[in-house]
Formats: C-alpha cells, sequence, structure tokens
C-alpha cells in the first residue's frame, strides 16, 4: 500500500460535546508509522466537520521510527478538575 492511501484510512471516530460545539476525533493513518489524530469540529453532531487548522493533533511522523514514542495516533480528551484539557495518547 503506498503512503498516500494508507495516510487515507480513518478508524476508531470518537464524538465530545464542548458547550454547543461537537468535535470529532478521528484516528487515520493505518496503524504504524503514519498514524495520527486528527481533530474537526461542527455545530450538530449530525455534521458536517471541519478539520482543525491543527492537523494532525497529534503525530510523531515528524521524528521517525528511533524516537521513544512511537506509532501514536489513537486518544480521547480528558478535562481536568481545573476545566484544563488534555489528550490522552496511546498507541
Amino acid at each position: 500500500m503506498d503512503m498516500l492511501t494508507m495516510l487515507r484510512i480513518q478508524k476508531i471516530p470518537t464524538f465530545i460535546k464542548l458547550r454547543t460545539k461537537y468535535m470529532l476525533l478521528i484516528s487515520e493513518g493505518g496503524t504504524g508509522m503514519y498514524d495520527a489524530l486528527t481533530v474537526h469540529h461542527g455545530d450538530s453532531i449530525k455534521g458536517s466537520y471541519i478539520s482543525d487548522y491543527i492537523n494532525p493533533g497529534l503525530s510523531h511522523r515528524q521524528f521517525g521510527e528511533d524516537y521513544p514514542l512511537y506509532a501514536i495516533g489513537h486518544g480521547d480528551l480528558v478535562q481536568t478538575q481545573n476545566e484544563k484539557w488534555w489528550c490522552v495518547c496511546h498507541k
């Protein structure tokens, strides 16, 4: 499979409601080196969704295989008791 095809593979959508908006987190890029987490937002859970300017929101693609965190492309958002948001990532 070529790299462009790998980058288009999307899986495991997660919807999160933030006040009156919705966020859609999507893992894409397969399950290896090109895995990444992308962020999209919209006014309704039914869509349409706009790709966020930060995309990919979480990735290690630019670091290569020798970086300590490898094949990152799945994550969830969590809010702390201080109302700060964090992304918990996993392989």
